[in-house]
């Protein structure tokens, strides 16, 4: 009856106690493996008396208490959550602030409670890469992008970890991954670096038409994105596409008047279609 699911209820409501002094003690988790069992320790013993001394017996023998467990299952809940994302977001300040390594500390202590806590486990990645660890910050965006296969910046930013390491075939194999995982409007601009990221990769492995057809589909979904407009024309030229070129260098211009990289281009590219006066 009622008291059996009392009790089970009340020895699950144990657990998540545990479960929560475990996420306190562990706070600044900094003492490595030694701290990590005394951490443990001193949840099981808080867990333990929290179990055999209730505050209040009438929450197991009473069907019309059972309110009180029901309350300090949602408030553990909450505390554990909270606790979470809090860790999440000191680590993202600490980012900002450029202070790599206690950004990391912050978020190992919620990773050994949560291991496949996806946007910790991306973040790590990312405080890695500003790091230039780029072999740990690929572990990291892969095993991210492991647990969330259609998370296209986890792709994107596997790929940039593989370019920095020379590993260029593999980076396209991420780029294109991340470029086919959604057509959503709404991830368009994700989208959109991909495939810009994907077009830059195959220009350098000299596959500079396929490079083209992935920088049109990344400046047609971001049509005024200053990047992808100098990269495009810089593969139109070498393409001998001269005009197109010419057009995407008068675009780059016309949105960045003070790019005088983008005014030479512009002007070499009219020249070589034909256009001397223009130029």
């Amino acid at each position: 009856g009622y008291h059996l699911t009392s009790v089970l209820f009340y020895a699950a409501n144990a657990a998540l106690f545990f479960y929560a002094a475990l996420l306190l003690f562990r706070r600044g988790g900094l003492g490595g493996a030694k701290r990590t069992r005394e951490s443990c320790a001193d949840a099981a013993i808080a867990g333990l008396l929290f179990a055999v001394h209730p505050l209040r017996v009438e929450s197991v023998a009473w069907a019309t208490e059972r309110r009180d467990s029901d309350a300090l299952w949602g408030h553990a809940i909450s505390i554990a959550l909270r606790h979470r994302k809090a860790h999440l977001l000191l680590a993202i300040g600490r980012r900002t602030d450029g202070r790599l390594d206690e950004a990391a500390a912050a978020l190992r202590p919620i990773l050994e409670v949560y291991p496949d806590f996806e946007e910790a486990i991306f973040l790590m990645g990312a405080i890695a890469k500003d790091g230039d660890k780029q072999e740990e910050a690929l572990g990291y965006f892969r095993r991210a992008a492991t647990l969330q296969p259609k998370w296209i910046m986890a792709h994107v930013h596997a790929g940039e970890c593989l370019q920095a390491m020379g590993r260029w075939e593999e980076a396209v194999q991420e780029f294109q991954i991340a470029s086919g995982v959604s057509q959503d409007a709404y991830f368009a601009p994700h989208t959109a670096q991909a495939r810009h990221r994907l077009g830059i990769a195959l220009a350098h492995l000299g596959r500079r038409k396929e490079a083209a057809e992935e920088l049109g589909a990344a400046l047609e979904l971001r049509p005024d994105h200053p990047p992808t407009l100098f990269a495009l024309g810089v593969v139109l030229m070498e393409l001998g596409r001269f005009q197109e070129a010419a057009r995407c260098f008068g675009s780059l211009v016309r949105i960045v008047p003070q790019d005088f990289n983008a005014r030479i281009r512009l002007g070499e590219s009219l020249l070589k279609a034909g256009y001397p006066k223009d130029a």
